[in-house]
Protein backbone atom coordinates (compact mmCIF):
# COMPACT_ATOMS: atom_id res chain seq x y z
CA UNK A 1 0.00 0.00 0.00
CA UNK A 2 1.22 3.50 -0.92
CA UNK A 3 0.13 6.47 1.17
CA UNK A 4 0.75 10.07 0.07
CA UNK A 5 0.36 12.62 2.91
CA UNK A 6 0.30 16.37 2.22
CA UNK A 7 0.21 19.14 4.79
CA UNK A 8 0.54 22.87 5.42
CA UNK A 9 3.55 24.71 6.81
CA UNK A 10 2.60 25.10 10.47
CA UNK A 11 3.36 22.70 13.30
CA UNK A 12 -0.38 22.34 13.82
CA UNK A 13 -0.55 20.61 10.44
CA UNK A 14 2.86 18.94 10.26
CA UNK A 15 3.07 17.20 13.64
CA UNK A 16 -0.28 15.35 13.31
CA UNK A 17 0.69 14.33 9.77
CA UNK A 18 4.05 12.99 10.95
CA UNK A 19 2.35 11.18 13.82
CA UNK A 20 0.00 9.49 11.35
CA UNK A 21 2.95 8.42 9.18
CA UNK A 22 4.71 6.86 12.17
CA UNK A 23 1.56 5.02 13.22
CA UNK A 24 0.97 3.62 9.74
CA UNK A 25 4.53 2.30 9.62
CA UNK A 26 4.01 0.61 13.00
CA UNK A 27 0.81 -1.06 11.86
CA UNK A 28 1.90 -1.78 8.27
CA UNK A 29 5.73 -1.89 8.11
CA UNK A 30 5.62 -2.73 4.39
CA UNK A 31 3.56 0.33 3.52
CA UNK A 32 5.29 2.99 1.40
CA UNK A 33 4.77 6.51 2.71
CA UNK A 34 5.57 9.86 1.16
CA UNK A 35 5.04 13.01 3.26
CA UNK A 36 5.02 16.33 1.39
CA UNK A 37 5.78 19.52 3.35
CA UNK A 38 6.13 23.12 2.17
CA UNK A 39 9.81 24.01 1.88
CA UNK A 40 9.11 27.37 3.57
CA UNK A 41 8.28 25.57 6.82
CA UNK A 42 10.90 25.97 9.54
CA UNK A 43 10.01 22.66 11.20
CA UNK A 44 12.42 19.74 11.03
CA UNK A 45 11.21 16.17 11.54
CA UNK A 46 14.68 14.69 11.91
CA UNK A 47 15.28 11.11 10.81
CA UNK A 48 12.17 9.24 9.64
CA UNK A 49 11.39 5.73 8.41
CA UNK A 50 9.38 7.14 5.50
CA UNK A 51 10.13 9.52 2.62
CA UNK A 52 9.81 13.28 3.11
CA UNK A 53 9.71 15.65 0.12
CA UNK A 54 9.39 19.41 0.02
CA UNK A 55 7.03 21.52 -2.06
CA UNK A 56 8.04 24.94 -3.41
CA UNK A 57 4.53 26.31 -2.83
CA UNK A 58 4.80 29.98 -1.73
CA UNK A 59 2.93 31.79 1.00
CA UNK A 60 -0.05 33.53 -0.59
CA UNK A 61 -1.01 37.14 0.12
CA UNK A 62 -4.35 38.82 -0.57
CA UNK A 63 -2.82 42.17 -1.54
CA UNK A 64 -2.82 43.05 -5.26
CA UNK A 65 0.82 43.85 -5.91
CA UNK A 66 3.94 42.48 -7.55
CA UNK A 67 4.60 40.08 -4.66
CA UNK A 68 1.10 38.56 -4.83
CA UNK A 69 1.29 38.18 -8.61
CA UNK A 70 4.63 36.40 -8.32
CA UNK A 71 3.14 34.22 -5.57
CA UNK A 72 0.36 33.12 -7.94
CA UNK A 73 2.93 32.22 -10.58
CA UNK A 74 4.95 30.34 -7.97
CA UNK A 75 1.83 28.54 -6.78
CA UNK A 76 0.97 27.35 -10.30
CA UNK A 77 4.55 26.18 -10.93
CA UNK A 78 4.70 24.36 -7.58
CA UNK A 79 1.29 22.77 -8.20
CA UNK A 80 2.42 21.00 -11.37
CA UNK A 81 5.71 19.96 -9.75
CA UNK A 82 3.82 18.50 -6.78
CA UNK A 83 1.27 16.79 -9.01
CA UNK A 84 4.06 15.03 -10.90
CA UNK A 85 5.53 13.79 -7.59
CA UNK A 86 2.14 12.46 -6.47
CA UNK A 87 1.36 10.72 -9.77
CA UNK A 88 4.87 9.23 -10.06
CA UNK A 89 4.46 7.84 -6.54
CA UNK A 90 1.28 6.00 -7.69
CA UNK A 91 -0.50 6.45 -4.37
CA UNK A 92 -3.33 4.17 -3.30
CA UNK A 93 -4.60 6.83 -0.92
CA UNK A 94 -3.95 10.56 -0.37
CA UNK A 95 -4.33 12.15 3.06
CA UNK A 96 -4.53 15.94 3.49
CA UNK A 97 -4.07 17.86 6.73
CA UNK A 98 -5.60 21.17 5.72
CA UNK A 99 -4.40 24.55 4.38
CA UNK A 100 -4.15 25.67 0.76
CA UNK A 101 -0.96 23.60 0.46
CA UNK A 102 -2.95 20.37 0.58
CA UNK A 103 -6.06 21.51 -1.32
CA UNK A 104 -4.72 21.01 -4.85
CA UNK A 105 -3.20 17.57 -4.28
CA UNK A 106 -6.26 16.16 -2.50
CA UNK A 107 -8.62 17.55 -5.15
CA UNK A 108 -6.48 16.12 -7.96
CA UNK A 109 -6.40 12.76 -6.21
CA UNK A 110 -10.20 12.82 -6.22
CA UNK A 111 -10.20 13.66 -9.94
CA UNK A 112 -7.89 10.71 -10.61
CA UNK A 113 -10.16 8.47 -8.52
CA UNK A 114 -7.53 7.88 -5.85
CA UNK A 115 -8.94 7.29 -2.35
CA UNK A 116 -8.88 10.45 -0.25
CA UNK A 117 -8.96 11.37 3.46
CA UNK A 118 -8.70 14.78 5.11
CA UNK A 119 -8.05 15.52 8.77
CA UNK A 120 -9.24 18.67 10.56
CA UNK A 121 -7.37 19.68 13.71
CA UNK A 122 -9.53 22.62 14.86
CA UNK A 123 -13.13 22.84 16.05
CA UNK A 124 -13.95 25.24 13.20
CA UNK A 125 -12.87 23.57 9.97
CA UNK A 126 -10.56 25.61 7.74
CA UNK A 127 -11.67 26.84 4.32
CA UNK A 128 -9.63 24.24 2.42
CA UNK A 129 -11.07 21.33 4.40
CA UNK A 130 -14.62 22.70 4.20
CA UNK A 131 -14.31 22.68 0.42
CA UNK A 132 -12.60 19.29 0.20
CA UNK A 133 -15.09 17.65 2.60
CA UNK A 134 -17.65 17.58 -0.21
CA UNK A 135 -15.41 15.41 -2.40
CA UNK A 136 -13.22 13.16 -0.25
CA UNK A 137 -14.01 9.62 0.88
CA UNK A 138 -13.46 10.26 4.61
CA UNK A 139 -13.40 13.34 6.83
CA UNK A 140 -11.48 12.74 10.07
CA UNK A 141 -12.19 15.16 12.91
CA UNK A 142 -10.48 15.99 16.18
CA UNK A 143 -13.66 17.24 17.88
CA UNK A 144 -17.28 16.20 17.69
CA UNK A 145 -18.30 19.89 17.71
CA UNK A 146 -16.93 20.25 14.16
CA UNK A 147 -19.65 18.06 12.66
CA UNK A 148 -22.34 20.73 12.86
CA UNK A 149 -20.34 23.10 10.64
CA UNK A 150 -19.79 20.57 7.84
CA UNK A 151 -22.48 19.96 5.22
CA UNK A 152 -21.50 16.41 4.36
CA UNK A 153 -23.00 12.97 4.81
CA UNK A 154 -22.57 11.74 8.37
CA UNK A 155 -21.37 8.32 7.24
CA UNK A 156 -18.19 9.74 5.72
CA UNK A 157 -17.20 11.44 9.00
CA UNK A 158 -14.93 9.67 11.50
CA UNK A 159 -14.03 11.04 14.92
CA UNK A 160 -10.37 10.22 15.56
CA UNK A 161 -9.03 12.99 17.78
CA UNK A 162 -5.86 14.91 16.92
CA UNK A 163 -2.71 12.76 16.49
CA UNK A 164 0.04 13.83 18.90
CA UNK A 165 3.78 13.43 18.58
CA UNK A 166 5.12 10.02 19.55
CA UNK A 167 7.19 11.61 22.35
CA UNK A 168 4.05 12.81 24.13
CA UNK A 169 4.01 10.38 27.03
CA UNK A 170 3.06 11.03 30.66
CA UNK A 171 6.19 11.21 32.84
CA UNK A 172 6.23 10.62 36.61
CA UNK A 173 5.89 14.04 38.33
CA UNK A 174 9.09 13.57 40.34
CA UNK A 175 11.09 12.75 37.21
CA UNK A 176 9.50 15.62 35.27
CA UNK A 177 10.22 18.16 38.02
CA UNK A 178 13.80 16.92 38.38
CA UNK A 179 14.29 17.51 34.65
CA UNK A 180 14.00 21.25 35.44
CA UNK A 181 15.71 21.04 38.85
CA UNK A 182 12.37 21.81 40.48
CA UNK A 183 10.54 20.26 43.43
CA UNK A 184 7.56 18.07 42.60
CA UNK A 185 5.72 19.06 45.81
CA UNK A 186 5.64 22.75 44.85
CA UNK A 187 2.83 24.22 42.71
CA UNK A 188 4.15 24.56 39.17
CA UNK A 189 2.79 26.86 36.45
CA UNK A 190 3.63 26.22 32.80
CA UNK A 191 3.41 29.26 30.51
CA UNK A 192 3.36 28.61 26.75
CA UNK A 193 3.14 31.45 24.27
CA UNK A 194 3.29 29.29 21.15
CA UNK A 195 6.25 28.19 19.05
CA UNK A 196 7.28 31.82 18.42
CA UNK A 197 6.39 33.04 21.91
CA UNK A 198 3.87 35.79 22.58
CA UNK A 199 5.02 39.20 23.76
CA UNK A 200 1.64 39.97 25.30
CA UNK A 201 1.41 36.69 27.21
CA UNK A 202 4.99 37.07 28.42
CA UNK A 203 4.53 40.60 29.77
CA UNK A 204 1.05 40.03 31.23
CA UNK A 205 2.08 36.85 33.02
CA UNK A 206 5.20 38.52 34.42
CA UNK A 207 3.02 41.38 35.72
CA UNK A 208 0.65 38.87 37.33
CA UNK A 209 3.15 36.49 38.94
CA UNK A 210 5.47 39.16 40.35
CA UNK A 211 2.59 40.77 42.28
CA UNK A 212 0.90 37.54 43.36
CA UNK A 213 0.84 36.90 47.13
CA UNK A 214 2.71 33.71 48.01
CA UNK A 215 4.79 33.75 44.83
CA UNK A 216 7.72 32.31 46.81
CA UNK A 217 5.79 29.02 47.06
CA UNK A 218 5.38 28.75 43.27
CA UNK A 219 7.53 27.44 40.42
CA UNK A 220 7.32 28.57 36.82
CA UNK A 221 8.31 26.93 33.53
CA UNK A 222 8.07 29.67 30.91
CA UNK A 223 8.43 29.13 27.15
CA UNK A 224 8.97 32.70 26.06
CA UNK A 225 10.33 32.71 22.53
CA UNK A 226 13.68 34.32 21.74
CA UNK A 227 12.80 38.02 21.94
CA UNK A 228 11.72 38.19 25.59
CA UNK A 229 13.81 35.53 27.27
CA UNK A 230 16.64 37.70 28.62
CA UNK A 231 14.30 40.38 29.95
CA UNK A 232 12.12 37.75 31.66
CA UNK A 233 15.09 36.02 33.27
CA UNK A 234 16.27 39.35 34.68
CA UNK A 235 12.81 40.28 35.93
CA UNK A 236 12.19 36.93 37.59
CA UNK A 237 15.61 37.09 39.24
CA UNK A 238 15.01 40.61 40.56
CA UNK A 239 11.49 39.74 41.78
CA UNK A 240 12.64 36.44 43.32
CA UNK A 241 10.35 34.27 41.20
CA UNK A 242 11.58 30.67 40.90
CA UNK A 243 11.39 30.27 37.13
CA UNK A 244 12.95 28.28 34.31
CA UNK A 245 12.75 30.30 31.09
CA UNK A 246 13.30 28.79 27.64
CA UNK A 247 13.20 30.43 24.23
CA UNK A 248 12.25 26.99 22.85
CA UNK A 249 11.73 23.62 24.50
CA UNK A 250 11.26 20.42 22.49
CA UNK A 251 10.57 17.87 25.24
CA UNK A 252 7.12 19.08 26.15
CA UNK A 253 6.19 15.78 27.81
CA UNK A 254 8.39 16.84 30.76
CA UNK A 255 6.88 20.34 30.93
CA UNK A 256 3.29 19.08 30.88
CA UNK A 257 4.00 16.30 33.37
CA UNK A 258 5.62 18.73 35.82
CA UNK A 259 2.80 21.29 35.61
CA UNK A 260 -0.20 21.79 37.90
CA UNK A 261 -1.64 24.61 35.78
CA UNK A 262 -1.03 25.82 32.21
CA UNK A 263 -1.30 29.35 30.81
CA UNK A 264 -1.46 29.20 27.02
CA UNK A 265 -3.11 30.01 23.71
CA UNK A 266 -5.73 27.61 22.33
CA UNK A 267 -4.27 26.12 19.18
CA UNK A 268 -5.55 22.70 18.14
CA UNK A 269 -2.42 20.80 19.18
CA UNK A 270 -2.26 22.59 22.54
CA UNK A 271 -5.89 21.72 23.31
CA UNK A 272 -5.29 18.08 22.37
CA UNK A 273 -2.19 17.96 24.57
CA UNK A 274 -4.07 19.47 27.52
CA UNK A 275 -6.71 16.77 27.08
CA UNK A 276 -4.06 14.06 26.98
CA UNK A 277 -2.36 15.31 30.17
CA UNK A 278 -5.68 16.33 31.88
CA UNK A 279 -4.28 19.72 32.84
CA UNK A 280 -6.29 22.65 34.26
CA UNK A 281 -5.66 25.70 32.10
CA UNK A 282 -6.16 29.41 31.74
CA UNK A 283 -6.68 29.82 28.00
CA UNK A 284 -5.84 33.07 26.21
CA UNK A 285 -7.17 32.51 22.67
CA UNK A 286 -5.43 34.26 19.81
CA UNK A 287 -8.11 36.73 18.70
CA UNK A 288 -7.63 36.43 14.94
CA UNK A 289 -7.55 33.53 12.44
CA UNK A 290 -11.34 33.33 12.04
CA UNK A 291 -11.96 32.66 15.73
CA UNK A 292 -10.49 29.15 15.55
CA UNK A 293 -8.81 29.40 18.93
CA UNK A 294 -11.88 30.71 20.78
CA UNK A 295 -13.90 27.78 19.44
CA UNK A 296 -11.11 25.39 20.49
CA UNK A 297 -10.98 26.94 23.97
CA UNK A 298 -14.72 26.57 24.50
CA UNK A 299 -14.41 22.80 24.09
CA UNK A 300 -12.46 22.72 27.37
CA UNK A 301 -14.35 25.54 29.09
CA UNK A 302 -17.70 23.83 28.42
CA UNK A 303 -16.47 20.83 30.41
CA UNK A 304 -15.08 23.07 33.21
CA UNK A 305 -11.52 22.01 32.39
CA UNK A 306 -10.32 25.54 31.67
CA UNK A 307 -11.21 29.18 32.07
CA UNK A 308 -10.96 31.66 29.20
CA UNK A 309 -9.71 35.24 29.29
CA UNK A 310 -10.48 37.06 26.05
CA UNK A 311 -7.64 39.04 24.52
CA UNK A 312 -9.46 42.36 24.94
CA UNK A 313 -9.79 41.70 28.70
CA UNK A 314 -6.31 40.28 29.22
CA UNK A 315 -4.14 42.23 31.64
CA UNK A 316 -1.79 41.58 34.53
CA UNK A 317 -4.68 42.19 36.94
CA UNK A 318 -7.21 39.87 35.26
CA UNK A 319 -4.64 37.10 34.96
CA UNK A 320 -3.49 37.62 38.56
CA UNK A 321 -7.10 37.26 39.77
CA UNK A 322 -7.55 34.08 37.71
CA UNK A 323 -4.31 32.59 39.03
CA UNK A 324 -5.15 33.44 42.63
CA UNK A 325 -8.60 31.87 42.31
CA UNK A 326 -7.14 28.61 41.04
CA UNK A 327 -3.94 28.27 43.06
CA UNK A 328 -5.84 28.82 46.31
CA UNK A 329 -8.59 26.35 45.41
CA UNK A 330 -7.28 22.77 45.19
CA UNK A 331 -10.85 21.51 45.00
CA UNK A 332 -11.55 23.57 41.87
CA UNK A 333 -8.36 22.31 40.23
CA UNK A 334 -9.37 18.75 41.05
CA UNK A 335 -12.77 19.28 39.44
CA UNK A 336 -11.09 20.72 36.34
CA UNK A 337 -8.97 17.59 36.03
CA UNK A 338 -12.03 15.39 36.48
CA UNK A 339 -13.73 17.23 33.64
CA UNK A 340 -11.31 15.64 31.21
CA UNK A 341 -12.86 12.24 31.90
CA UNK A 342 -15.74 13.35 29.66
CA UNK A 343 -13.43 13.27 26.64
CA UNK A 344 -12.99 9.94 24.85
CA UNK A 345 -9.61 8.36 25.53
CA UNK A 346 -8.00 6.86 22.45
CA UNK A 347 -4.79 6.88 20.46
CA UNK A 348 -5.78 9.35 17.75
CA UNK A 349 -2.82 8.50 15.50
CA UNK A 350 -3.59 4.78 15.62
CA UNK A 351 -7.30 5.34 15.06
CA UNK A 352 -6.65 7.52 12.02
CA UNK A 353 -4.00 5.10 10.72
CA UNK A 354 -6.43 2.18 10.91
CA UNK A 355 -9.02 4.14 8.91
CA UNK A 356 -6.43 5.09 6.27
CA UNK A 357 -5.21 1.49 5.99
CA UNK A 358 -8.73 0.12 5.76
CA UNK A 359 -9.67 2.58 3.02
CA UNK A 360 -6.37 2.14 1.20
CA UNK A 361 -6.79 -1.60 0.74
CA UNK A 362 -10.43 -1.46 -0.42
Amino acid sequence: MKVFIVTGASGGHIFPAASLAQSIKLLEPQAELLLMLPKRSKISLGATNYTVVYSNSPRLTLAFNRVSILSLYGLAKAFFEDLKVMLDFKADIVVGFGSLDSLGMVFCAWLFRIKTVIHEQNVIAGKANRLLAKFVDRVALSFEQTIAGLKVRREKIILTGNPLREAMKIVEPEIAAAHFSLKSEKFTILVVGGSQGSGKINSVFADAITTLPGKENLQVIHLSGKNDREALVNRYTNEKVNARVFDFFSQMQFAYSAADLVICRAGAITISELIFFSLPAVLLPYPYAYGHQMANAKVLADQSCAIIIEDAKLSGLTLKDALSGLINSPQKLSLMRQGYKKFPSSDAAEKLALEVIKLGVL
